[in-house]
């Protein structure tokens, strides 16, 4: 697993979150977790959703952090 990668990121269904979640911040994320599952890294990811790299990073410690996809998509704040 790639540095920086939670435990058990690439069994999230990032792709069906996206398609489904209302919240256009969410669907963005989704669309950020689905490129790095693909193998970009994360300024590849950033340059393609117009987001910092800090951004990413931030997302990606939720995730590890164990706030879940609810953090991500937009449902807890």
């Amino acid at each position: 697993m790639r540095r920086g990668i939670p435990s058990g990121f690439m069994e999230i269904d990032f792709y069906h979150h996206y398609q489904t979640t209302p919240c256009a911040r969410g669907r963005m994320r989704c669309l950020a977790m689905l490129h790095l599952q693909k193998g970009k890294t994360i300024k590849e990811v950033a340059e393609i959703v117009q987001q910092s790299r800090v951004s990413i990073s931030h997302w990606l410690r939720w995730l590890r952090e164990g706030h879940g996809i609810e953090k991500l998509i937009g449902y807890v704040k």
